[in-house]
């Protein structure tokens, strides 16, 4: 999983036009891919730039285990808003990789924000079990999880809140893919 930060103004431009998503995602979209648009519709997507370039967080297949800590849910859609954001479909438009992408304005990064950082990580990494997790097949997707993975998890999650904060302080929201 990627997150990238994203204006709410490209957002909405992204909304109106699913197809910009690849614009927005890739910095531009091959014109074989608009096949069956008007011209007027090609040109809108051909010529249309983000507003902004987005700073990108690797979060790759940790998601899963995030998500699981965060929210104490394993399926996906699981979980109450803000914490289960990371397998959260508030705003799905376009795919990029395996599936939609999906996107949270400013404010809601900003709810995000305000519940990782109201989250105690020394309490989350007490409920941390590798038993658990295998038990539950928490992915990655075949990993088998050792008793020190916790620390791991919550180094990740330490890293993320940085990133989080740093969109809000910037007034930013963010898009998450699967890739």
């Amino acid at each position: 999983m990627k997150i990238k930060t994203v204006s709410d103004n490209d957002i909405e431009s992204v909304k109106s036009n699913h197809m910009k998503v690849k614009t927005l995602h890739y910095g531009e979209i091959y014109e074989d891919e608009l096949e069956g648009l008007t011209i007027h519709e090609k040109a809108d997507i051909m010529n249309w730039k983000p507003e902004s370039n987005g700073e990108i967080f690797h979060i790759e297949a940790a998601f899963e285990s995030i998500h699981y800590v965060l929210t104490s849910e394993s399926e996906w859609n699981s979980g109450t808003f803000p914490l289960n954001f990371l397998q959260y479909r508030k705003l799905s438009i376009g795919e990029i990789g395996w599936g939609p992408v999906s996107f949270f304005y400013s404010k809601e990064v900003k709810e995000i924000y305000e519940g990782l950082k109201a989250i105690n990580k020394e309490d989350k990494l007490k409920t941390y079990s590798s038993v658990d997790f295998n038990a539950k097949r928490i992915g990655p997707r075949g990993y088998v999880w050792q008793n020190d993975d916790g620390e791991k998890i919550i180094e990740k999650i330490s890293a993320l809140i940085n990133f989080i904060e740093k969109a809000v302080h910037v007034k930013s929201g963010i898009y998450l893919t699967i890739e």
